[in-house]
């Protein structure tokens, strides 16, 4: 019986933790993902800069201290529009880098479209997080109204 508590007790912290894991991995991969051409790519840069915006998205945030809301209601839902923009946009840019390893590919240059298609997938990942989150916002906000 504890050894089942205790994996209920180790679930119900991994997917409340389950969102911060995706942003910090799609953050590592997409660092990751160039290294190997690091001497020859010169658009390393933008690998480095999306994985620091996508592992800032993971951090925890302060709860806020001087401006309170008139209710619960109203931070959840200014909650669950953050979520779903933060998932739109990562998703446009991630359409957008998606589009890259297909004509590097076409062009054959098959190792830097696998390079590409990493970092591309680090962005996807890291959408899957905000999503995570979107709908656990959107189901306590649920259980409110």
């Amino acid at each position: 019986m504890a050894v089942k508590s205790f994996a209920y007790g180790l679930k119900d912290k991994a997917s409340e933790y389950l969102p911060n894991i995706l942003h910090y991995a799609g953050a590592g991969l997409s660092v990751v993902s160039g290294m190997p051409s690091l001497g020859t790519d010169p658009s390393y840069g933008l690998n480095v800069a999306v994985g620091v915006v996508l592992g800032l998205e993971g951090l925890p945030h302060k709860q806020p201290e001087k401006y309170h809301f008139s209710s619960k209601r109203d931070r959840l839902v200014g909650a669950l529009r953050g979520c779903a923009n933060s998932r739109n946009l990562k998703a446009v840019i991630g359409i957008g880098l998606g589009i890259l390893p297909v004509g590097l590919y076409m062009q054959g240059h098959q190792h830097a479209a696998l390079e590409k298609a990493l970092f591309d997938l680090g962005v996807w990942v890291s959408v899957a997080g905000s999503e995570i989150e979107r709908r656990r916002v959107s189901k306590e906000l649920d259980s409110i109204v």
